[in-house]
């Protein structure tokens, strides 16, 4: 997995793929002609274009003028470490609004970079991590194996077809390994955090300076932020 996120994030162009827009239409669809029903593009789009006004407005608050971009240095190596190559302690980002040479020049290049990482690391991480189970509940979807190599032709298939290439309802089950012992396990987990949960509550309501960032209705069960 990590070898093809790594080979992912070569050829990843923040204008095709970051820009949201241009991301749709590159996958061709962006028109609704395509699809009716997406709304991962529709309500994308609107959120994208949210954000976007957001930044534009911070953006011209602060620069004025496009020279206002080019002569502040902090943005300038900000965007020279963006494109630099990860040997050199860069991100190694491609297709980063801007001219390699003159880094930032004006208003709108700054104000698309922003926008493209805000729009990343908040929907799209979103979409696709709250989304998971939606597609990985269905052991068909996504199975942790294959029976055979892979196609490399586009040949159709019947259902008996790929039936054949995916593992059986027992090998599926056997990988879950929900067994009594585990389930009752979980269980006792789970009152424990109760109990705890209630006695942190419990001292808190007197306290001056009630503390409750590991009361275990507040803890996360994983980095969910």
């Amino acid at each position: 997995m990590l070898q093809l996120i790594a080979k992912s994030i070569e050829r990843w162009s923040m204008e095709k793929q970051g820009v949201f827009t241009n991301h749709m239409k590159e996958r061709g669809v962006l028109e609704k002609e395509v699809l009716s029903f997406y709304y991962y593009r529709d309500d994308g789009i609107e959120l994208y274009r949210i954000i976007e006004r957001y930044v534009s407005s911070m953006v011209y608050l602060y620069y004025e003028t496009k020279e206002d971009v080019q002569k502040d240095f902090e943005i300038q190596e900000w965007r020279k470490e963006m494109i630099a190559p990860n040997l050199d302690g860069g991100c190694g980002l491609v297709d980063v609004p801007g001219n390699d040479k003159k880094a930032f020049t004006n208003q709108e290049q700054l104000i698309e970079t922003i926008t493209v990482i805000i729009f990343s690391c908040s929907a799209m991480h979103g979409a696709a991590n709250f989304s998971q189970y939606d597609a990985y509940g269905f052991p068909l979807n996504y199975p942790g194996m294959l029976l055979a190599e892979p196609l490399k032709n586009k040949k159709p298939l019947t259902e008996e077809d790929i039936l054949n290439y995916v593992p059986d309802q027992k090998v599926v089950l056997d990988t879950m390994v929900i067994t009594k012992p585990a389930v009752e396990i979980v269980e006792k987990f789970r009152a424990d955090l109760k109990a705890l949960s209630e006695k942190i509550q419990m001292r808190n309501t007197d306290a001056a300076f009630p503390y409750r960032h590991l009361d275990p209705k507040e803890v996360p069960n994983a980095i969910s932020i």
